[in-house]
Parts: C-alpha cells; sequence; structure tokens
C-alpha cells in the first residue's frame, strides 16, 4: 500500500547517508540559492524575527551574560552555571590534586565531594573531569570538567553537577575495568597478513592487517594484540555468558568471507587516524576493542557501537556489504565510543541528536582526509547544500524541525535524533565554506567532543563554539562560527510567533488524552510525510512548512489503538482507524486538505 501509517523512512540509519547523498552527485542542477537564502539572511530578517511564547523543556533552558572581563557565563534558569570561558579564580594548574582544589570552589552543596575521573591529554589541552558525590555515592551524569592548556593555564570550566544531587540517582557503573586480553595474547605471535580483496563498490583494496598466530599450533585469528583489536563471530558470543570466554575468528578455519578482512583492515584505519592525533581507542586509554562480525547475514546494513561490556568496547558489523566497508561508517560508529567516553549523557533529544551528530561530522572528517576529498568531492557534504531536498532543517523552527518531547523512545527516534542532528551537520558544513580542512574540521569537533557533559545541548554548542574554536588553536575561524550559529538558532529554540514569507506553521493542541502520541503530515499529492509531537511541558503540536504545501493531519498513538484525523471542512477532529485514513489519503479527499496557502502564514486547527 502506497500509505504507511508509520513513517519509519523517516528515521533511517544514519549508515545509509553517505549511499543517499552519493546519488546526489548525479543531479546536474543544484540548490545553493536556496541555501544562501536560508542560511545568510540580511541584518533586517534576523532582527525582525521576535519569539514570544517560552515552551519549557526538559532540559534546562540557558541563558548566558558577558562579563567585562571577557568571559562568557552560562547559567540555566536555575541560576546554575554550566559553562565558563575563561580564567574564574587566577589559579595555575600543575596536576590533578590542584585541579581538585580548584574544583571544589564550583560545588554549592557542602555535603558533594568530587572525584577524579579521567586526565585527558589532546595537543595543548588538558581536560580534567570529575563526578560529583554525595553520601559516598557517585551522583548520575553529574560532572565537571576544568580545562587547561600545557602552562596550566585554565581555559574555562563545563558542568552538569547537580544542585541536588540526592534527588537524582546513583551511578553504579563509575568505574570500568578493560578486558584482560593482552594478558592472554602476550606469548602469541604476531605477523602481517596481505591480500587483495574486492568491496562491495567494486573497488579494488590492498589489504595489510596484523593477525595472531598461536604458537602451538600455528594457526591465525583475526586481531591485533598491539591495539587490542580483536574481531569474533556474533553467532559464537551469543553463546557464551562472557565476551572474554570467546575467541577471534580463525582465518584458516572459520573465515566467511574477504567481508572481515576488509571491515578490520578499515577499522585499523579509523583507529590508527585517531591514535596519530594522541587518542588511543575509543577511550583514549587503549582499552581492547572487539569487532563482533554477523557472519550470518541476518542484520545486513547494520553497523552500530554497543558500549562498554565485559570489559571490551563492542562494535557491531555485517558484512559483505556496505556497512561494514565504509571508512566513514566505521569512523561514525567509533566516535560513538569516544563521545559515550567523554559523557555525552542520554541518547534522547538534543544530546542525543549531538551525539549522532559528532559522529556524523567526525566520522566523515576521518573518510575525506583519509581519501583526500575536496569539499566539492564530498558525498556527505554535499547533501547539506540542498538540505530541504533531503529533509534537513536549516535552523531551529525551519521545516523539518522537531521539538524536545517529554516521551523519547524508539517510535520516535528517541527525540527524532538522527534529523535533528543535521543541525550540527549544517554547522559543519558551513565551516567547509569557510575554507578549513578535514583536519581542522577534526580539531574543532574533537576539542568540543573533549567538552561534553551530559547535559550539553544546542543551547550550549551555540555558546561554546567560539570558545571551542580558540582553545583548538583556530581562533581565526571564530567569528564566523558564531555567525553560524546564530543562523542556525540554536541558542533559541522557542515557537516563533512570526515566519518567513515562504513558510507556514500549522499549530493545534493535542486532541487525545494520551500524552504520548505522533503528529503525522501526509502530502498525498507528493506522496510526502512528517510526523512531529507534542513539544515538552506543553500539549501544543506545531510544524513549519514551505508554502503551496498541502496536508493530510493526523494524530495516533503508539499502539495505533487511538487515531484521528483533522476534517478540514468541518473544522473538527474525527475518529478514523487505518482503513478509513487510507481511504482518505488515496482517494486524495479535499476535505481533509489543510494548505498552506501563502508564507508567513499561523494556521491553528480547533479542538
Amino acid at each position: 500500500m502506497k500509505f504507511k501509517i508509520i513513517i519509519a523512512a523517516m528515521f533511517a540509519l544514519v549508515l545509509l547517508m553517505p549511499y543517499a547523498a552519493s546519488a546526489q552527485r548525479e543531479e546536474e542542477q543544484t540548490e545553493t540559492e536556496e541555501l544562501e537564502e536560508y542560511m545568510q539572511p540580511d541584518e533586517e530578517t534576523l532582527l525582525s524575527w521576535p519569539f514570544t511564547e517560552d515552551i519549557s523543556y526538559v532540559q534546562d533552558t540557558y541563558v548566558s551574560r558577558l562579563e567585562p572581563e571577557g568571559r562568557v557565563w552560562h547559567d540555566n534558569e536555575n541560576g546554575v552555571w554550566t559553562f565558563i570561558s575563561g580564567d574564574e579564580f587566577g589559579e595555575t594548574i600543575t596536576d590533578v590534586n590542584d585541579t581538585y582544589s580548584l574544583a571544589l570552589n564550583y560545588l554549592e552543596d557542602s555535603d558533594s565531594d568530587l572525584a577524579a575521573m579521567r586526565e585527558d591529554v589532546y595537543g595543548d589541552l588538558i581536560v580534567y573531569t570529575f563526578q560529583q558525590s554525595y553520601d559516598d555515592k557517585m551522583v548520575y551524569n553529574s560532572y565537571l570538567k576544568i580545562i587547561t592548556n600545557n602552562y596550566g593555564e585554565v581555559l574555562g570550566a563545563v558542568s552538569s553537577l547537580e544542585r541536588n544531587p540526592e534527588d537524582v540517582g546513583w551511578d553504579y557503573e563509575a568505574f570500568r575495568e578493560p578486558a584482560d586480553w593482552e594478558e592472554r595474547f602476550s606469548d602469541w605471535d604476531s605477523e602481517i597478513f596481505e591480500k587483495t580483496v574486492t568491496a562491495v563498490s567494486e573497488e579494488i583494496v590492498d589489504v595489510s592487517i596484523p593477525v595472531l598466530v598461536d604458537p602451538d599450533t600455528g594457526e591465525r585469528y583475526l586481531g591485533d594484540k598491539e591495539r587490542l583489536i580483536f574481531c569474533v563471530d556474533t553467532a559464537d558470543i551469543r553463546a557464551l555468558d562472557d565476551r572474554q570466554d570467546s575467541t577471534p575468528i580463525n582465518m584458516d578455519r572459520d573465515l566467511s568471507s574477504d567481508g572481515e578482512l576488509l571491515t578490520y583492515y578499515l577499522f585499523i584505519q579509523v583507529y590508527d587516524y585517531f591514535a596519530e592525533k594522541g587518542w588511543w581507542g575509543p577511550d583514549g586509554q587503549r582499552t581492547p576493542c572487539m569487532l563482533q562480525f554477523d557472519i550470518s547475514g541476518e542484520n545486513r546494513g547494520n553497523a552500530s557501537y554497543g558500549e562498554f561490556q565485559d570489559g571490551f568496547h563492542i562494535f557491531s558489523f555485517s558484512i559483505d556489504d556496505g556497512a561494514g566497508q565504509s571508512l566513514q561508517v566505521i569512523a561514525h560508529e567509533f566516535t560513538h565510543g569516544v563521545s559515550s567516553t567523554n559523557h555525552i549523557g542520554q541518547y534522547e533529544n538534543e544530546t542525543g541528536a549531538l551525539d549522532e551528530a559528532l559522529s556524523d561530522l567526525i566520522g566523515n572528517t576521518v573518510e575525506a582526509d583519509i581519501r583526500q576529498w575536496s569539499p566539492s568531492e564530498n558525498p556527505w557534504l554535499n547533501g547539506f547544500r540542498r538540505a530541504h531536498k533531503y529533509q534537513h532543517a536549516l535552523y531551529a523552527w525551519d521545516e523539518f524541525y522537531t521539538p524536545f518531547t517529554d516521551h523519547p523512545d524508539d517510535w520516535n527516534d528517541e527525540g527524532n535524533v538522527h534529523d535533528n542532528s543535521h543541525l550540527i551537520s549544517i554547522l559543519a558544513w558551513r565551516m567547509y565554506e569557510i575554507g578549513m580542512t578535514p583536519r581542522d574540521v577534526f580539531d574543532f569537533w574533537f576539542t568540543f567532543d573533549l567538552t561534553l557533559t551530559p547535559k550539553t545541548d544546542f543551547a550550549e554548542t551555540a555558546m561554546k563554539a567560539a570558545w571551542c574554536a580558540e582553545i583548538a588553536g583556530l581562533s581565526e575561524y571564530a567569528p564566523a562560527m558564531q555567525q553560524a550559529v546564530e543562523d542556525l538558532k540554536l541558542d533559541d529554540n522557542s515557537l516563533p510567533e512570526y515566519l518567513k514569507d515562504h513558510q507556514g506553521m500549522i499549530v493545534y493542541e493535542n486532541p487525545l488524552d494520551e500524552v504520548n502520541v505522533k503528529a503525522v503530515f501526509f502530502d498525498p499529492l507528493h506522496d510526502e510525510e512528517f510526523a512531529t509531537w507534542p513539544a515538552a511541558g506543553t500539549n501544543k503540536v506545531a510544524a513549519v512548512f514551505g508554502e503551496g504545501t498541502c496536508w493530510v493531519v493526523f494524530v495516533q498513538t503508539p499502539e495505533e489503538d487511538n487515531l484521528v484525523v483533522w476534517n478540514s471542512a468541518e473544522k473538527a477532529w474525527e475518529s478514523a482507524d487505518t482503513e478509513r485514513l487510507t481511504e482518505i489519503v488515496e482517494s486524495c479527499d479535499s476535505d481533509y486538505y489543510i494548505e498552506i496557502f501563502s508564507g508567513g502564514t499561523i494556521t491553528e486547527l480547533g479542538e
């Protein structure tokens, strides 16, 4: 059936993006002019963009003020600071003990303490990470980071510290032990295996990979005891209670195809790219990585980072298809491990979108640098030159933007993390446009990643962008980045009262008693779908569309047992079922159409 009630395609895995984007290169005509219209509004447009309705979101709403010394204080609505640029206390840091003494100044609760968690060095930066403790327990998602240069001068601090830690809950996984596989294979030999293989893209690749050699039998296994990367069969893992009991793939007996060789080879390339920057493995501490290969073919097209489990950073790849044979996809998943280490927080709403965006951006820069792509050759970047064509919002409350939801779950892609991430991706596109090289872009976003806390959102991203450019040694780009985040409206996601002259908005109160609902907009004339939900803290649904579009609007619950559709002729909601809704759509019944006749209009639906 042409019409689908659930719009699963909207939430496709990010790993499919490179293949969708590559098809764009075949199109002769671009939409650069349209993009420039959106992304480079004149001063009058920017100054005439009033916001009158504030929405209280689940995460903190940030405001900022610029102090005379040039420091930026970034506060939430409760007056708790979350980001300070510059040196607040005038102290030089020489070691973690100095940093701990300084960090205590940020604690308001005398019953709280701080535990030193990490000391990360990246280039000229040192990042000291502390976790809040209360009543001898580690407070969940409550961190403080103090960033210095290698001279010990404080460059700034970021925080997700809790004012009332006893109300938050406790983190029982704060300390993690790596697997002992380095010791397990210490007596094994290593050798280099070389082979010419053909990728699914028909590219010919000369694979050169380290392998493990059993000194007793001479059998070779797919693993690297220097980098601590080990390849296993997913089916074998499922039969075990502990991954440390598993055995790497036997190359002489269990290797199913060249797919495992190619994925392993590309993973090493990604690993070495980060290592060249001084970051060994996903957590920077050379912790073992386990690559789980789906040899059965049950999950084709799948690639994922499975967090830290049983002493390993876990990565899963299907083989013999694009998921395991793309540098960008592998680097994308690797970066999820980096962001997880740096406390990305809950995988939902804007924090989850940042998680996906960082993996998109850094994954792309790694491939672009290794393959020596120019921006014009970059298929991923070219997808953002025609953002609306591929359903990417160009700024907060643009078309295809969805707000915070109070009910993030699989049904709504945890608050649309894969699509809202494109706002940050467009920021990266702007970086290439102003002349940054892939290596510069990597350094910026990796620095940004290091300064994450579990509550970093788009507003904090906007506040920290120029600062991150400066501490990354890219200060010449800071003004352009600041302008870009203002164009993207990352620092203000409140609902606009007025729209641009080529857009219209449809607004209504959720007509169902249930709070966890999805609002679906379907254009029968162009077979296009868009879904959103009530903004967090409200019962109001709002969505922005281009003028000249026509929509059938309905609201449904996850179980689809409660569904209503807007009858424009009657100006009322009416109950429906999937069969009735299909009839309305396939017959193009205009009584149910909501048309955006002209730009700048806001259409409010009655109850």
